[in-house]
């Protein structure tokens, strides 16, 4: 990726991630040690590194946004997590810094459009604001904190999926005291957010001038096939977003053009970049905790 022109990685972080495969093999991906890696690799190519703190065991997301299993007792105790999360967020980076492995990017929650840190089951609406804004400043806090003690002092990102929500809940969020942050981060997948190209980047121009804040895509996709070669069905198999706009039917050419014009959109509105996701994500015959696939698109 760094030979063909990419010079950014974006690497999730889960907390405490345990599932057992089917195969009996205990795997913990994603975890600290697993990040470290990818995040060393990055560094070496000279690649930028935009560390996604989810402060979950596994995949954060509007559907789910569910506390880490050792801070369960702490979910009624908002003072108490308030701390628990800005010394993780803080040791963490801290832990990578004396490595020479600071992130230039970090992302203080994944796709929290609903409250974060809940139990596993919970709606997340309405979200309680007092809550949740004492979170995210602390993480946000933790960032800063880090920065000033490190030659590399990460820009820090809040993220929300689907381009649609992004003025309403951060409206929400700055009018509740979360205005440290730097960078609106987008997930913008066609296939399930309403909206064009143009029409996502005026929303771009919208957030920019409303907020006073640079944007990001930080996750987007489309289908290049409708095969699949796994054991799993794939995750997205429409292509109408494409036939609608005159790409055509589902091909690397259409998903190539898709993306050129996306990313010359989010240019040209005065966006940051764009982030794939996910472009290593890929069929192969290792287990996940999904099985003996990935539900790759």
């Amino acid at each position: 990726m760094a030979e063909h022109g990419a010079n950014i990685v974006r690497i999730r972080l889960w907390h405490t991630p345990d599932w057992e495969a089917m195969d009996g093999t205990v795997n913990q991906f994603s975890n600290f040690a697993d990040a470290k890696i990818s995040i060393a690799r990055a560094k070496a190519l000279g690649l930028n590194v935009l560390l996604d703190f989810h402060y979950s065991d596994e995949w954060t997301d509007p559907g789910h946004q569910t506390i880490p299993s050792a801070w369960e007792s702490l979910i009624n105790d908002t003072p108490a997590l308030t701390s628990t999360v800005y010394d993780y967020t803080y040791d963490t980076l801290m832990s990578l810094n004396a490595d020479g492995l600071m992130p230039e990017y970090v992302q203080v929650g994944n796709e929290t459009n609903r409250e974060i840190m809940m139990l596993d089951g919970s709606t997340g609406f309405p979200i309680d604001w007092a809550r949740n804004s004492a979170l995210l400043n602390a993480g946000i806090n933790a960032v800063r904190a880090a920065g000033e003690a490190s030659s590399i002092d990460p820009k820090i990102i809040l993220h929300i999926a689907d381009p649609n929500n992004a003025v309403w809940w951060f409206g929400d969020a700055t009018q509740n005291g979360v205005i440290d942050f730097d960078i609106i981060g987008l997930s913008y997948y066609p296939e399930w957010h309403p909206g064009t190209i143009t029409q996502t980047g005026d929303i771009i121009t919208n957030l920019k001038t409303t907020f006073n804040k640079d944007v990001m895509i930080v996750e987007t996709g489309v289908i290049w096939t409708h095969d699949w070669n796994d054991n799993g069905t794939n995750m997205m198999g429409s292509e109408q977003y494409y036939t609608s706009e005159g790409y055509g039917v589902a091909s690397p050419e259409a998903q190539r053009d898709w993306l050129i014009d996306l990313s010359n959109e989010v240019k040209t509105r005065g966006g940051l970049g764009v982030v794939y996701w996910e472009p290593s994500w890929v069929s192969t015959g290792c287990w996940t905790m999904y099985g003996l696939h990935n539900p790759s698109n």
